[in-house]
C-alpha cells in the first residue's frame, strides 16, 4: 500500500488490480477528535477539568481554516501541546527557523548547534550524567512524537539520522521567531531582505540569528552582510548561517570573507558549502566561537596555527576538505567535544594530529584519524588517555597498534565506537 499526496505517484503505482482511493477531508467532529488527540495526548488525565467546553469553540476556529487537511490539524494539535513543554524543547523548536525550505536536516548536527546556541541544560540522573547532546536528542524526539518534526531517515538502531520540517510548519515558526525578533532568513525573495532591512531602519534591536541561504549574486550578499555595520549591527548577532549550495558562490569569488572579524561576538558560524578556497584568516578574531563548520568547502588545505585562540570551541566540523594534517595550535582547545575530519576521497580518509593530542580532554567525537607515522605508537597512546571519547574512527592503524588501542578505551565507561578504516 503506497500512500501519497501526489495523483501522478498514486497513478504510476497502479496495475492491473489496483485501485487509487482519494480520501476524503474530515468533517469538523472528526477534525476535533484528531485534534484532541494530538494535542492533549500527553497530559489530559492530569487536567481537573475536562478541556472540550473550554477550548471548543476557540479550536474550531482554527479548525475551519484547516479545512478538513489532517495535516494541518495535527500541525495545530502539536503547536497547541508545545504550550505544555519547557521552554528548552520550544526554544529547540522555533531555532528550526534557520533552516532552508525542503532542507534535509542532519540530527546530528542539529543536537551540536542546539548545544552551541545555549538552548540545553546538563541533567544529571541518579548513576548518570548525559552528555549535552543526548538531552539535545531528548527534545528532538520529544519534537518528533508531538508531529513538529517529520522524520526522513532512520537508521538500524531506529535513531533519526535524517529529519525536516513541513512547509506550512515552517511558516508558523518563521513568524513566530519575527515575532520575537530571534532570527533574520535571508533568502532571494525581496519580502525577505526587506525584512532584514526593517530591523536596520526603525531602530528595532537586531535580531540573535541570521541566516542566509540561496544567494547567487556576490553585490546581494555583500550588502545584506555589511550595509549595517555602521549601526553596531554586526555586534548583536550570536550566530551566522549560510546555505550556499552552489559551486563558486559569491562568498568565494569575492574579498566578502574578511567581514566576519565584524561579528565579533559570535558563538556560531556555519560556512558548509560556502566554496572557500581558503581558511579565512580573520576567523580566528571570532574568540567567543562554540561551533565552527566549514565542512564540504573542498578547496581548504590548512588552518592557521591561531585557530587554537578560539578556546571556547566546542565544535569544529572539517569534514570533506582537503586537510592533510592539523597545525599544533589546535591542542589549546581544550574545551573541544567534537573533531571531525572526515575526507571526501578515499585515498586519504584521515587528518594526521600533532604529538600531546590528549591535551584535548574533553574530546568525545574523533574522526578520522591517520595513524600512518612515525609516532603511531604514541599517538595510541595519547588516545587511551582521551576518557570522554565515546567514538573514534581511526584508519591506516598497525595491527599491533589497534590491539593496544582496542584493548586502552574500551576500559572507559563511555566509549561506545571504534571504526578502524582501511
Amino acid at each position: 500500500m503506497v500512500t501519497t499526496r501526489s495523483k501522478n505517484i498514486a497513478d504510476t503505482c497502479l496495475e492491473d488490480y489496483g485501485h487509487a482511493y482519494p480520501l476524503q477531508k474530515l468533517d469538523l467532529e472528526d477534525s476535533w477528535k484528531l485534534f484532541y488527540k494530538k494535542a492533549f495526548k500527553t497530559n489530559v488525565e492530569n487536567m481537573n477539568v475536562r478541556p472540550e467546553q473550554l477550548l471548543r469553540n476557540e479550536a474550531m476556529k482554527f479548525l475551519k481554516k484547516c479545512k478538513g487537511l489532517p495535516l494541518a490539524i495535527v500541525a495545530i494539535g502539536g503547536l497547541l501541546s508545545m504550550k505544555q513543554t519547557s521552554e528548552w524543547d520550544q526554544a529547540c523548536f522555533l531555532y528550526l527557523c534557520i533552516f532552508p525550505e525542503d532542507y534535509s536536516i542532519s540530527s546530528s548536527k542539529l543536537l551540536r548547534l542546539c548545544v552551541a546556541e545555549g538552548f540545553v541544560e546538563r541533567t544529571v540522573t541518579v548513576g548518570m550524567e548525559f552528555t549535552m547532546e543526548e538531552i539535545a536528542r531528548f527534545y528532538l524526539d520529544e519534537l518528533i512524537q508531538r508531529n513538529l518534526v517529520q522524520v526522513e531517515y532512520m537508521d538500524e538502531r531506529k535513531r533519526v539520522k535524517k529529519c525536516r520540517i513541513h512547509d506550512l510548519m515552517r511558516e508558523f515558526i518563521i513568524g513566530k521567531a519575527r515575532d520575537q525578533n530571534l532570527a533574520a532568513i535571508i533568502a532571494e525573495k525581496q519580502e525577505e531582505l526587506r525584512f532584514l532591512s526593517s530591523d536596520h531602519t526603525t531602530g528595532q534591536r537586531p535580531p540573535r540569528l541570521m541566516s542566509i541561504s540561496c544567494l547567487r549574486h556576490q553585490d546581494t550578499g555583500k550588502n545584506i552582510l555589511s550595509d549595517n555595520n555602521t549601526s553596531g549591527f554586526h555586534l548583536r548577532i550570536r550566530s551566522l548561517y549560510l546555505f550556499m549550495p552552489y559551486k563558486g558562490s559569491w562568498l568565494a569569488r569575492s574579498s566578502s570573507t574578511t567581514i566576519f572579524s565584524s561579528f565579533r561576538l559570535l558563538r556560531v558560524l556555519d560556512l558548509q558549502d560556502a566554496g572557500l578556497e581558503e581558511f579565512p584568516s580573520q576567523i580566528v578574531s571570532l574568540l567567543y566561537l562554540r561551533y565552527l563548520s566549514l565542512r564540504r568547502d573542498a578547496r581548504i588545505t590548512s588552518l592557521p596555527n591561531m585557530v587554537g585562540d578560539l578556546v571556547h570551541l566546542e565544535t569544529l566540523d572539517l569534514e570533506y576538505t582537503r586537510l592533510r594534517e592539523l597545525p599544533v595550535g589546535i591542542l589549546k582547545l581544550r574545551r573541544l567535544h567534537h573533531l571531525l575530519i572526515e575526507k571526501f576521497y578515499t585515498h586519504y580518509p584521515g587528518v594526521k594530529l600533532p604529538v600531546g593530542i590528549d591535551n584535548l580532554i574533553n574530546l568525545e567525537k574523533l574522526a578520522v584519524v591517520d595513524a600512518d607515522m612515525e609516532e603511531s605508537g604514541l599517538l595510541v597512546e595519547e588516545l587511551g588517555k582521551l576518557t570522554q571519547l565515546r567514538k573514534l574512527a581511526i584508519c591506516n592503524v598497525k595491527k599491533e597498534d589497534g590491539i593496544r588501542l582496542f584493548a586502552s578505551v574500551q576500559k572507559h565507561e563511555v566509549f561506545t565506537l571504534l571504526e578502524s578504516i582501511f
